[in-house]
């Protein structure tokens, strides 16, 4: 489950054709890695031109949660300017823990109690900064 307070979506505008549009939203489905991302990101820029941004979101959202599935990651949830990860049990590891340390500094925290979690704070990039971090793990 993600829940964050972005826009993400296909605008009307952008893609016109119905059909054409449930085709993309399909190819978004299934993005696993950077490389199908970047691919994507050229076919839409060919076919459409410059990419807007709920677009955009909605690709990051896609590419995190699947990635966020293979590291036992359950849920990531941004409520009152702080965005939770929470791993499944025993899944965060101190070792991450320490090497976010080093790159957020105090921007991250954690809670290893009965459901661990990941604490993002004063973020500025949310998304890629989700991207780096599930990347991490």
């Amino acid at each position: 489950k993600i829940d964050l307070k972005v826009d993400s979506f296909i605008p009307d505008s952008y893609i016109e054709d119905s059909q054409i549009r449930m085709e993309i939203y399909k190819k978004i489905a299934v993005l696993q890695k950077e490389e199908d991302y970047s691919d994507l990101v050229d076919e839409l820029f060919d076919r459409f031109g410059d990419i807007p941004k709920s677009l955009s979101n909605l690709m990051d959202i896609v590419l995190i949660k699947n990635m966020a599935t293979k590291a036992g990651i359950l849920e990531i949830i941004e409520r009152d300017g702080e965005i939770s990860i929470y791993f499944a049990k025993d899944k965060l590891k101190l070792s991450l823990i320490n090497e976010l340390k080093t790159v957020y500094k105090d921007g991250i925290g954690f809670n290893l109690g009965i459901r661990p979690r990941l604490i993002l704070k004063n973020y500025k990039y949310p998304l890629e900064d989700l991207k780096n971090i599930i990347g991490s793990v």
